[in-house]
């Protein structure tokens, strides 16, 4: 289920050139994106980790989920969302060093577990 929802959002949009994502300034952002609770409403009965990040990409505010569980086996796919919900980064499989060189974790926004 959760990588249908991911799908979903990698499909709604594409990559941002990173002087176009805007900049953030939210104080309870599972709260305040419409969007962002969404995606955290979607995470129920979770067999494995998963949590919503929030952390820095190109000193701009993202958003992110991650299957953070070490019980769980699972292919590295991860994508930066923006505060409008539009995707501005995809890392896919083999591209763990370049997403941790890149993207700084700021918080821990939600972790949905059994």
């Amino acid at each position: 289920m959760y990588w249908i929802l991911i799908s979903g959002f990698i499909l709604a949009g594409c990559d941002k050139d990173k002087d176009t994502i805007p900049d953030c300034n939210i104080e309870n952002p599972l709260e305040e994106l419409e969007w962002l609770k969404d995606v955290k409403n979607s995470l129920t009965n979770c067999s494995c980790q998963i949590s919503i990040f929030q952390g820095k990409y190109k000193e701009k505010t993202v958003y992110y989920l991650m299957l953070n569980d070490p019980l769980c086996n699972s292919v590295f796919h991860v994508v930066l969302w923006d505060c409008n919900g539009d995707v501005v980064r995809e890392y896919k499989p083999g591209e763990n060093d370049l997403f941790f060189s890149e993207v700084e974790t700021v918080n821990n926004l939600y972790t949905c577990s059994e």
